[in-house]
């Protein structure tokens, strides 16, 4: 059955994520024809330490482009 898979930054807010999950999950199961049942997500989090752009680790990035507290 269809496995949807989202990897980005962690959405720590719960209810953000179930709006995710169902929103892609409905997507799909209407796309495909199935049952809502019949499609997995997975949510995987990446740390901004753990991604880079360019060769710079977004955390540096971020850490470069906010402003001075």
């Amino acid at each position: 059955m269809p496995q949807i898979t989202v990897e980005g930054p962690e959405i720590t807010d719960l209810e953000t994520r179930r709006s995710l999950v169902r929103a892609l999950t409905d997507a799909a199961a209407k796309a495909y024809g199935l049952s809502r049942r019949a499609i997995t997500v997975l949510l995987k989090v990446n740390r901004p330490d753990h991604v880079a752009i360019g060769g710079e680790l977004l955390s540096d990035r971020q850490a470069s482009e906010s402003p001075p507290a």
